[in-house]
C-alpha cells in the first residue's frame, strides 16, 4: 500500500493544490476518475462509455476542462463538507488527511479525489445530501447506490487502500448527523477495472492519434 507520505512525495508541489481550484481541474484533464466509475465500466459500445471517453479525450485536445453545471445540491455538499469531515473524525477517532488528487500510477490515466485518507489504510467518501429523506434512507437501510459503490471501489483500485468509508452527513438532523459504513476491496470489480483500463487506453490513444496528439500533453502547463 502507498502510504500518505508516499502519495505526498508522488505529487510534489501539487500536493498543496486545493480541490475545486483551477489547478486541481488541470490535474484531472483527460483522467478517468472515481466519480465516473459507472460510466467507465459501461459497455464499450454504449453511448454512456463513448460519451465519457470523448469528453476526457476532448480535455486532452483542448487543455481545458469540460463545462460544469453548478447545481444547488452540489453547492450544498461543498458548503458542508468540512463540517462532515470534522464530525467523521470526532465519531471515529480517525484523522482524515486531505490530498487534492491521487493518480493510480505515473501514466496519470486514472485517478481519484479522496475526501480524506487516514493513516490506517482507509479512505473516505463524504456525501452531504440536500434532501434529508436521502440521509434517512441510508441510515435505515445501509444501502449504497451502485454508482457510489463503484466510486469507492475505483478509489481503492487507484490508491491501493484496503478499506473505504462511505459517509452521509446532514447537519439539520436533531440526533444523528453522520452515518457511515466501511467497504472492503472488491477483487471482482478490481479485475473489471484492470480489463477496462487496457481498453480505455487503447480507445483514448486512437482518438488522440487522429488528432496528432499524445496523452500527457495536457499536463505541460502544470509542470511549468
Amino acid at each position: 500500500m502507498r502510504t500518505y507520505d508516499d502519495l505526498i512525495k508522488e505529487l510534489g508541489p501539487l500536493a498543496n493544490v486545493e480541490q475545486g481550484s483551477a489547478e486541481w481541474k488541470m490535474m484531472r484533464l483527460g483522467v478517468a476518475t472515481a466519480s465516473k466509475a459507472k460510466e467507465f465500466l459501461a459497455k464499450r459500445d454504449s453511448a454512456t462509455y463513448q460519451t465519457y471517453l470523448a469528453e476526457k479525450a476532448a480535455e486532452v485536445c483542448t487543455g481545458d476542462f469540460a463545462m460544469e453545471i453548478t447545481a444547488k445540491a452540489l453547492q450544498w455538499g461543498n458548503e458542508h463538507e468540512s463540517s462532515a469531515r470534522a464530525m467523521y473524525e470526532f465519531e471515529t477517532g480517525f484523522i482524515a488527511k486531505e490530498l487534492p488528487f491521487i493518480y493510480r500510477d505515473q501514466s496519470k490515466r486514472f485517478g481519484c479525489s479522496p475526501d480524506g485518507l487516514t493513516m490506517d489504510a482507509q479512505g473516505l467518501e463524504l456525501k452531504c445530501p440536500m434532501t434529508s429523506a436521502v440521509f434517512l434512507q441510508f441510515v435505515c437501510a445501509d444501502k449504497i447506490k451502485p454508482e457510489y459503490y463503484l466510486q469507492c471501489q475505483f478509489s481503492m483500485w487507484v490508491s491501493g487502500r484496503e478499506e473505504w468509508h462511505f459517509a452521509n452527513y446532514d447537519p439539520r438532523m436533531k440526533t444523528i448527523n453522520l452515518h457511515w459504513v466501511p467497504l472492503l476491496r472488491d477483487e471482482v470489480k478490481f479485475r473489471e477495472f484492470d480489463a477496462r483500463a487496457e481498453e480505455w487506453i487503447k480507445d483514448m490513444d486512437i482518438i488522440l492519434d487522429k488528432m496528432g496528439l499524445h496523452y500527457g500533453s495536457q499536463f505541460e502547463a502544470l509542470n511549468e
